[in-house]
């Protein structure tokens, strides 16, 4: 009788030592994972390759936008000859401010 009891009280220590390396490897599995995923490098740059890409679709969007608003936005394009190589200049417009006095813009 004493034989059955030893085996039994040690089979039950081995299934409460079987259960916890099972919570331990499955912790040691998870953190595994989580460092995988912060070390995958292609995730990380396709994922910002998107976001800038996203902030360069926006950017552009409120340039043009800008330059559609603006009041020179159908001003010719003139080449002009300085000390510089080649200097692009718009031909200026005379806006009046319905509050101020007319503004040269070049």
């Amino acid at each position: 009788m004493k034989e059955k009891e030893a085996l039994t009280a040690h089979v039950s220590v081995l299934t409460q030592q079987n259960c916890d390396l099972s919570k331990e490897l499955a912790h040691f599995v998870q953190q595994d994972e989580c460092l995988r995923n912060q070390l995958d490098r292609r995730c990380r740059v396709e994922g910002i390759e998107k976001k800038n890409h996203a902030e360069l679709a926006a950017s552009n969007t409120l340039v043009q936008e800008a330059r559609q608003n603006s009041p020179t936005k159908c001003a010719p394009v003139i080449m002009q000859r300085s000390c510089s190589p080649v200097r692009y200049v718009t031909q200026s417009y005379q806006y009046i401010s319905p509050c101020r006095s007319p503004v040269k813009y070049c």
